[in-house]
């Protein structure tokens, strides 16, 4: 049983290494979906109240089937009991009482008729406690799938934010050297030098402020995941703008419309 147990418990492992990314490694979207759906806690909380309210519905069920019964018994009598009775004219005659081997058995079957409708409550009462379970079930999956996409597109936005940020710092950078290289010549004042390192360096706050967010919204990630503290972890993919797919219905509508004002117009 020990054995059996320790190769149980080993599967697990395997099974939450080759989820788990390793150090350094990103995490899909996909990966990070299937964890969380394995291992949080809500999650299986109501899988168990679904598991029990499927166990409370058979169960009503049974009720409205027939009951069965059976018993039997086996005995084996190593020394039969010997009764002695004086036969006049005969003497004392010995008499053996019973068998060696003697079994019993039987069965036995009830049905309830009438129960002025109990019955029947408690499975209907069953069956919506199941369909419940199974919505709540649904629910918290939608749940915790709608949690870790919102926090992977955030950390995704931030991410592309702090890439924007440090390309306007680059430039806000290079601008700012070439002002004082114009002042320099006598081509730029000092009011342009200072409206120059002003946009230089309202940057860096800024700057600091979407690295501190990510970081918050990593440490959400790994909480609500449930890994490792210390763990690092980098996503795949970035943000990407979509075509908009109802803007070529936008402008057949507002050419429509163009027309039946010309065919108006005429």
């Amino acid at each position: 049983m020990k054995h059996s147990n320790k190769g149980l418990f080993s599967l697990l492992i395997l099974c939450m290494i080759s989820v788990l990314p390793a150090q350094g490694e990103e995490l899909t979207l996909e990966a990070a979906e299937k964890f969380a759906l394995e291992n949080n806690i809500q999650l299986k909380m109501a899988e168990a109240s679904l598991k029990k309210a499927e166990a409370a519905f058979r169960e009503a069920i049974g009720g409205l089937l027939p009951a069965f019964s059976a018993y039997g018994q086996y005995t084996k009598n190593f020394e039969l009991p010997v009764v002695v009775i004086d036969i006049p004219g005969a003497g004392p005659q010995s008499i053996t009482m019973g068998s060696t081997y003697n079994s019993t058995g039987g069965l036995s079957v009830s049905q309830p008729l009438f129960t002025s409708g109990a019955l029947y409550s408690s499975l209907r009462m069953a069956k919506t406690g199941e369909e419940i379970a199974e919505i709540q079930k649904e629910q918290e999956k939608n749940s915790v799938i709608l949690t870790v996409r919102t926090l992977y597109q955030q950390i995704l936005l931030i991410e592309s934010l702090i890439q924007a940020t440090e390309k306007s710092q680059v430039s806000a950078q290079a601008n700012l050297e070439i002002v004082q290289k114009m002042k320099s010549v006598g081509k730029a004042n000092q009011f342009e030098v200072l409206q120059a390192e002003v946009k230089f360096r309202e940057i860096s706050p800024r700057l600091v402020s979407l690295k501190n967010q990510k970081k918050s919204l990593i440490t959400n990630m790994i909480t609500f995941l449930n890994l490792e503290t210390g763990q690092d972890i980098e996503l795949s993919g970035e943000l990407t703008l979509m075509d908009n797919p109802f803007r070529e219905s936008r402008r057949n509508r507002r050419m429509t419309w163009n027309i039946i004002e010309v065919k108006m117009y005429l």
